[in-house]
């Protein structure tokens, strides 16, 4: 009887949750459409600190462009926290010397856009712009009655290339491109929930990037010339998708990277001329090919670039080659 009762229960909550959500959506039917306010905004924000970017110049005296700043560990570092919930965003290098500019353009009935700069935190400014929905019911409405797509948001955000940057972004559902290249990244954070994510990098970072945390919950992931962003250490976590991760670039001479897989399948392009190093690896049940034929190997006492991988493969599929 007890058995029963539980089991019975069990079943219950599930069985609520669905009238509860039938209730929502039929209601969302009877309202009928809802107004549509469209909304187009452009920001800037200045960096107050960054002023000591010197223009170059060649031998004879004319001005040829803006200098990176001479980034050391332990010198102001701006952290840009970029927080989005529905739509479609890019990121992409701004001029050098130029404030972080945003372009936007979104349902201000249904989302709201809060950009925020805070100064004075120690050995760094702080930028956080969060993109989120405030009325879901409205959305709701909007997609039953008049096909709204998240995909009519649209964000695009500038960043200046010659300021030092700790990346926090976070993506939770919808299509991003982001272009990473040329910007002066000590850290990258990139956590994707839902959605297509596309990263570019074809010209090197300027300065020491310590970390790459990247995390992808569902969909596609590509992030193409990892070596130009040239991470020490970079972390890759893959719960059920496709993931490609391109290290093709400049790159460290000595890059440890760490793999983890859960369902779905990562591959892993390694340039020819960077020496893999195979550590720890673990294959739950599925299957890992490596261009080393998947066993650990030694290396020469000095190669010119060495990549120490180590791996863990649950449901999924990874090929290093």
């Amino acid at each position: 009887m007890r058995v029963r009762t539980f089991a019975l229960g069990c079943l219950a909550v599930p069985a609520l949750l669905l009238l509860v959500g039938l209730v929502v959506l039929g209601a969302a039917y009877v309202m009928g459409p809802v107004e549509v306010s469209p909304t187009t905004q452009e920001l800037y924000q200045e960096i107050p600190w960054a002023t000591n970017v010197a223009p170059a110049v060649d031998s004879t005296g004319a001005t040829t462009g803006t200098t990176y700043l001479a980034y050391q560990p332990g010198d102001p570092v701006l952290e840009v926290v970029l927080r989005f919930e529905e739509g479609h965003f890019e990121i992409v290098p701004g001029l050098p010397g130029e404030a972080i500019h945003l372009e936007a353009e979104y349902d201000e009935g249904a989302y709201r856009l809060q950009p925020h700069y805070r100064e004075g935190l120690p050995d760094r400014d702080r930028f956080e712009l969060v993109f989120e929905r405030t009325a879901h019911l409205a959305g709701l409405r909007r997609r039953i009655h008049q096909k709204a797509d998240i995909s009519d948001n649209k964000i695009r955000v500038y960043l200046p290339p010659n300021i030092p940057m700790r990346l926090d972004v976070r993506v939770r559902r919808g299509d991003a491109e982001f272009d990473f290249s040329g910007l002066s990244l000590v850290s990258l954070r990139l956590d994707t929930k839902m959605g297509s994510t596309l990263v570019e990098c074809d010209r090197p970072n300027p300065v020491e990037m310590e970390t790459c945390d990247i995390r992808s919950q569902m969909g596609e992931m590509r992030f193409r010339g990892l070596g130009y962003a040239a991470p020490r250490v970079l972390d890759f976590r893959g719960r059920m998708g496709d993931f490609e991760l391109d290290l093709h670039g400049p790159g460290r001479k000595v890059t440890d990277i760490r793999l983890e897989i859960l369902m779905g399948e990562l591959r892993v392009e390694v340039p020819r001329d960077l020496t893999l190093q195979i550590g720890s690896q673990k294959v739950l049940f599925g299957d890992m090919t490596t261009r080393s034929g998947g066993h650990r190997r030694e290396v020469e006492s000095s190669p010119a670039r060495l990549l120490r991988v180590e791996a863990k493969v649950r449901l999924g599929s990874m090929v290093i080659e």
